[in-house]
């Protein structure tokens, strides 16, 4: 694994677990998941009482120190150093949920294996839409994914839609937020109907359900 520190402008489930902590040794901070001004003073209080560098920045001696042998991610005990794709950048943002119906399978450690995106299932075959504009950088086949489109969104941003029935969109195509990109299906290595999302950052998966709308989908 690579080490990554958490730090100002993270934010997802391993931010929201240090603060939890935080606030169960008495610091009055919001447990959102979002490592702002107030997780930062926060640290640097109990660096301090720790006698360590009040820097903000929990490293994984600080959070050895705040007890986090292990923290959570979609339910799965990891160890302290993570890994890049456990905390999304905080700038990352979808405008949508890219279809409806629920999520059956979440971001991180299944089976042994990761698995790099969500999947979100639906028995009637919703269509599934661009989360983010962007340009369409692949649309076909592509092994497990199956039917498989790749949007571009710039910034090294881009969002996969795996395991489509049908694709409605071509490489080139600029597609506005909504535009529908495919139907959910169940191609190449799937056991039932359900769209797999993918959010990648400079080729890293980043768990989906940090950049996606609180609303929108029944979960």
């Amino acid at each position: 694994m690579t080490s990554l520190p958490l730090k100002v402008g993270m934010r997802g489930p391993l931010v929201r677990d240090m603060q939890r902590e935080l606030r169960r040794r008495g610091r009055a901070i919001a447990v959102d998941g979002q490592y702002g001004s107030g997780t930062v003073r926060a640290v640097r209080a109990l660096q301090k009482r720790f006698r360590m560098p009040a820097t903000g920045t929990a490293d994984a001696r600080f959070l050895r120190r705040l007890g986090l042998q292990s923290l959570s991610v979609a339910g799965v005990s990891i160890p302290v150093q993570v890994t890049v794709s456990d905390v999304l950048p905080s700038w990352v943002r979808m405008d949508i949920w890219p279809t409806s119906g629920q999520v059956t399978s979440p971001f991180g450690v299944r089976w042994g294996r990761m698995h790099e995106g969500i999947d979100i299932a639906s028995n009637a075959g919703p269509p599934v839409v661009a989360a983010l504009a962007g340009t369409v950088s692949f649309a076909g086949w592509e092994s497990g994914y199956g039917n498989l489109v790749k949007i571009n969104h710039g910034n090294g941003l881009e969002t996969r839609y795996g395991h489509l029935a049908s694709i409605a969109v071509a490489k080139g195509q600029p597609v506005a937020t909504g535009t529908q990109v495919g139907v959910m299906g169940s191609t190449g290595h799937s056991t039932g109907t359900h769209l797999h999302f993918e959010v990648r950052v400079g080729g890293t998966p980043f768990n989906p359900l940090g950049a996606l709308p609180a609303r929108g989908l029944s979960r």
